[in-house]
């Protein structure tokens, strides 16, 4: 160890950051890896929260909706609603 930076490896970690950077994640994997595509639908009304299921499946709970993660106080049950 020689206790200086390799700029070689700064400069190739700078490069792969700024690469990463520009990727778009898809808008939802399932825990199987599968990547979910279906899109929104364009005709809602203003204000509503327009998604996509995530999980096959039916499910009974209490809807949280989320606007902001920070805030968010989810409890065991509850089915997350989030922009």
């Amino acid at each position: 160890m020689t206790q200086q930076a390799d700029h070689h490896v700064i400069a190739r970690l700078k490069e792969k950051f700024q690469h990463d950077a520009k990727l778009n994640p898809p808008r939802a994997i399932t825990s199987e890896g599968e990547i979910i595509t279906s899109k929104p639908e364009a005709n809602v009304p203003p204000e509503a929260l327009a998604g996509s299921p995530v999980s096959a499946g039916t499910v009974e709970g209490r809807a949280r909706v989320i606007m902001k993660l920070e805030e968010a106080k989810m409890e065991k049950g509850d089915i997350l609603v989030a922009p």
